[in-house]
C-alpha cells in the first residue's frame, strides 16, 4: 500500500498493530499484524492476535455426551451399567463419562488445552484419579476465563 495513507491507516489500528513506511521500498508502508497459529482437528488455522474466544469442539463435546448417555445412576447417586457396551469403541468411549469434572467442564465451555482430540483421548489409557487425569490426559493446564 502506497505510504501516502499511512496516517488514515494509523488511525484504525488495534493495540499491537503497527503500520510504518517500509525500509526496503520507501514509497510503500509495511503493517505488522499479530498473528496466532491454532492447531485444532489436524488444521492449522490462522487467528488474529486479540484474545481467543472460547469454542467447544463439537466432536469432543458430542463424544462426552455419548458417553454420559451410556450410563444410569442408582438411588445413592452411583454410576451403573446395565450392559457392556457393545463395541471396542464404545467402550473406549465409556472411559469418557469418568473425566474429571474440571475436564469436562473444559471442554463443555470450550476451554480444553490446544491438541487435546477425540484421538488423543480413545488412544491413551485414561488415569481414575482425576490429580493424575490432569497430568496425564490433559498434559497441560486448562485455560482460564
Amino acid at each position: 500500500m502506497p505510504v501516502d495513507h499511512l496516517a488514515a491507516v494509523q488511525t484504525r489500528l488495534e493495540v499491537g498493530e503497527g503500520a510504518e513506511q517500509d525500509s526496503i521500498v520507501p514509497s510503500q508502508m509495511r503493517i505488522c499484524l499479530p498473528l496466532r497459529m491454532r492447531r485444532r482437528g489436524g488444521r492449522t488455522i490462522i487467528l488474529n492476535g486479540a484474545a481467543l474466544k472460547a469454542k467447544p469442539d463439537t466432536v469432543l463435546v458430542k463424544a462426552l455426551r455419548a458417553a454420559h448417555e451410556m450410563i444410569d445412576y442408582d438411588p445413592s447417586g452411583l454410576p451403573i451399567l446395565d450392559q457392556a457396551p457393545a463395541s471396542p469403541y464404545q467402550r473406549r468411549l465409556l472411559r469418557l463419562a469418568f473425566l474429571a469434572p474440571d475436564i469436562q467442564r473444559a471442554i463443555l465451555d470450550g476451554r480444553q488445552p490446544e491438541g487435546l482430540s477425540l484421538a488423543r483421548l480413545l488412544a491413551q489409557p485414561i488415569p481414575s484419579s482425576w490429580a493424575e487425569q490432569s497430568r496425564h490426559v490433559v498434559g497441560t493446564t486448562l485455560q482460564r476465563t
